[in-house]
């Protein structure tokens, strides 16, 4: 029994790793700072606790998987996914991916906190909490100007 146990949570570690991000959704900043570059576009890097965050959770179900921002984000934008769940299992990698970004970034002391950077790695601004879709495209416009 404890083995299978032992097994499951092992494949659903494994499943969380693979899956974490969102679908069209990088995780790594240097592969999606070298993709802005080469179809230059902004970065979009957003700072989430996806399992435990109120506010994190509402901007992905209402704002994030909304076809509006996802039309938007396909011709304007590179999506990354930076994660801090506390459920979730997360490699210890990733989180220090997160963690480092977090700093360097420096995207303010709330989640969820969006950054916006341009492709030559110039932070354009910051968006910090819940909006719903058509506020967040309206604020990533004005920063992306």
């Amino acid at each position: 029994m404890k083995k299978m146990l032992i097994a499951l949570l092992s494949m659903v570690a494994g499943i969380s790793m693979l899956y974490g991000a969102p679908e069209n959704w990088l995780t790594n900043y240097d592969a999606a700072m070298k993709q802005a570059a080469k179809e230059k576009k902004s970065v979009l890097v957003l700072f989430t606790g996806s399992d435990w965050c109120p506010g994190c959770i509402a901007l992905n179900k209402h704002t994030l998987s909304n076809e509006k921002f996802l039309s938007f984000a396909k011709e304007n934008l590179i999506l990354v996914y930076m994660d801090s769940p506390r459920r979730t299992p997360q490699s210890a990698e990733m989180r220090a991916e997160v963690i480092k970004l977090y700093r360097k970034l420096d995207p303010g002391q709330y989640i969820p906190a969006t950054v916006i950077v341009a492709n030559d790695g110039r932070i354009l601004g910051r968006i910090q909490g819940f909006r719903n879709v058509d506020e967040y495209i309206k604020e990533i416009r004005e920063l992306t100007k």
